[in-house]
């Protein structure tokens, strides 16, 4: 993922991955690994930037979650078009779709 080249925060993985696993996991910004100091720590505003000033603190980074929810969506239009063009990624995820999800009928 990848924000607007103006913006105070640019997109780790380790920082995307940290606050996946606080969501998931904790119902928290917090998580293992930010706890260890691993990886930033989201704080989610509705305004329209990105905050990040390590003046005020290495570790917080306050994410705009409409800016959030644009820069995942523009990751994922990126990824189908790579998905349409790259015949080996195409096979990848072939393999590995079927084992995403699976539903199984139920009988009572």
């Amino acid at each position: 993922m990848e924000a607007d080249q103006d913006q105070s925060y640019q997109y780790e993985g380790k920082d995307l991955w940290g606050a996946r696993c606080g969501l998931v996991h904790r119902y928290s910004p917090h998580s293992d690994l930010s706890e260890r100091s691993e990886c930033k720590v989201f704080q989610y505003h509705n305004g329209g930037n990105h905050i990040y000033d390590r003046s005020i603190s290495e570790n917080v980074v306050m994410i705009s979650a409409p800016r959030l929810i644009r820069d995942f969506y523009g990751a994922m239009t990126v990824f189908l078009k790579d998905l349409i063009e790259d015949e080996k990624l195409r096979e990848k995820v072939n393999r590995r779709i079927r084992t995403l999800f699976q539903v199984a009928p139920y009988h009572a």
